[in-house]
C-alpha cells in the first residue's frame, strides 16, 4: 500500500471531541491486528499522540514487557512514538504480552498506525471511559476477516455470538454459537475466520476495546489490511450524513448494522429508500463519487464507510472508518497531518457554516469546493 493512503485514512477518522464519540482522555489501550505480511522487514506499529494541554506527560508502555517510554508535550504539540516490530497480534489466540497502554497526566488524544509495505491503515483510539460492554463486529469478507477485544485492568468474562465459523483453542464454532472467553487484565484475544464475521455480536462484564477490520481485504487495487476500533452499542446514533470521498468512476460501500429491528430510510441521489434490518444483520449501500447519503433510523445503528480505492491521479488503497452519527457531531475537531504526503480533509456542516469557516478565512491560501447534500442544507 502506498503510505499516503494511511494517511488519507487518518484524517479521514479525525480525531473528534464531542458528547458521546470523545476521543480525548488520560489513558487509553489498543493492540495491533494482524497484517497480511506478517513480521516483514519494514513494518510499522506507531502512535500520534497531541497534547490539549501544556506540560503534558505521556507513558507508554506494553503489557508484561519491558518497553516503557516517557514523554512530555505542550499545548497541541504532536509526537510520533514507534513501537517494537514484533507486536503484531497472529492468529486466533489470547495474547498477555501485546497490549499498549497509554497514560497522562492530561487529556491527549491517539491515533495507531499499522503499516508493512504496499498495506496499511490507521484508527483513533479512544480512552478508556468511552469503553463500552456491547459490540456489533464490522468485518467484511475477503482474506481474513477478524477482530481483536482488548481487556482493561481486571479480569473479564467475554460472550461471542459469531456471525461466521471460528476456530478457537481446537473447537470449532458454528454461526449463532457462543464462544465464552475469559481474560486477564490487559489481556487481548484475536478471532479471525475465512467468512465475514460483521454482525458478530460481543458483550463483557466489564468494559472492552474492540478493533475490527481484514487482515488483507481486496476492492479496487491489491489487498490491503483494514482496521478501526469499533464504537459501543450505547454510543450508536440514529441519523447520519455521508458524504463520498470515492475516487471518479469507482464507488464506495456504506454499511448498516442493527442491534435490534430497526426501520430505516435512506436518500441518495434524490432517491428515498426504506430497508428494515434485524438483530445483528446489516445491510450495504453503494456510493458513488461526489454524491451522498442521508440516514435515518428508527433505532440506533451503527454506520461503517469503506473507501474502496482505485486509479485516480495515483493508485489508492482501501481504508475504513466510523460515520458520526448526526447527534454527536462537535464544533471542535483535532486533525493529524504528515509531511512529505498529500493530506486531505473532509468537511461536512450546514452551507452557511462551510460559507463562515473557509470564506471568511483570510489564511487560507485556497477556496476549497464543495457539494451541497440533496434533501439538506448541508454540505
Amino acid at each position: 500500500m502506498n503510505y499516503m493512503i494511511t494517511l488519507i485514512c487518518l484524517l479521514a477518522t479525525t480525531l473528534h471531541r464531542g458528547v458521546g464519540w470523545k476521543s480525548e482522555g488520560t489513558e487509553f489501550i489498543t493492540a495491533f491486528m494482524q497484517n497480511y505480511q506478517v513480521y516483514t522487514y519494514n513494518n510499522v506499529f506507531q502512535l500520534t499522540v497531541t497534547a490539549l494541554n501544556p506540560s503534558t506527560s505521556v507513558y507508554v508502555m506494553i503489557y508484561n514487557t519491558s518497553f516503557e517510554l516517557t514523554l512530555t508535550l505542550e499545548e497541541w504539540e504532536t509526537r510520533t512514538v514507534l513501537l517494537p516490530s514484533t507486536l503484531e497480534l497472529q492468529g486466533t489466540a489470547v495474547f498477555s504480552d501485546r497490549t499498549v497502554i497509554i497514560k497522562s497526566t492530561k487529556p491527549i488524544t491517539v491515533v495507531s498506525i499499522n503499516y508493512e509495505q504496499y498495506t496499511a491503515d490507521s484508527s483513533t483510539i479512544f480512552p478508556v471511559n468511552s469503553l463500552g460492554s456491547e459490540y456489533y463486529v464490522f468485518a467484511p469478507a475477503a482474506y481474513a476477516p477478524e477482530f481483536v477485544i482488548i481487556n482493561h485492568n481486571q479480569t473479564n468474562e467475554i460472550l461471542v455470538t459469531l456471525s461466521s465459523t471460528v476456530t478457537y483453542n481446537g473447537s470449532y464454532y458454528q454461526p449463532g454459537e457462543n464462544l465464552t472467553i475469559t481474560l486477564s487484565a490487559f489481556e487481548a484475544v484475536q478471532l479471525q475466520s475465512s467468512a465475514s464475521l460483521t454482525g458478530t455480536r460481543v458483550q463483557s462484564k466489564y468494559p472492552v476495546a474492540v478493533l475490527s477490520g481484514n487482515a488483507c481485504a481486496t476492492y479496487n487495487l491489491a489487498c490491503d489490511i483494514l482496521f478501526e476500533q469499533l464504537i459501543p452499542l450505547n454510543d450508536w446514533g440514529k441519523t447520519f450524513l455521508v458524504s463520498s470521498v470515492s475516487i471518479t468512476n469507482y464507488t464506495d460501500i456504506v454499511s448498516l448494522i442493527a442491534s435490534q429491528t430497526t426501520d430505516i430510510r435512506y436518500i441518495t441521489g434524490g432517491t428515498s429508500n426504506n430497508i428494515t434490518l434485524q438483530e445483528g444483520k446489516y445491510s450495504e449501500i453503494y456510493l458513488p463519487s461526489n454524491s451522498s447519503l442521508a440516514i435515518n433510523a428508527t433505532k440506533p445503528i451503527m454506520v461503517m464507510y469503506t473507501f474502496t480505492g482505485g486509479f485516480g491521479n495515483y493508485p489508492t488503497d482501501t481504508f475504513i472508518m466510523n460515520v458520526i452519527p448526526f447527534e454527536s457531531l462537535s464544533s471542535s475537531y483535532v486533525i493529524n497531518t504528515e509531511f512529505h504526503v498529500n493530506n486531505y480533509v473532509r468537511v461536512t456542516a450546514k452551507i452557511s457554516v462551510l460559507l463562515e469557516i473557509f470564506m471568511g478565512n483570510n489564511t487560507l491560501s485556497f477556496i476549497p469546493t464543495w457539494n451541497s447534500m440533496s434533501g439538506t442544507d448541508y454540505a
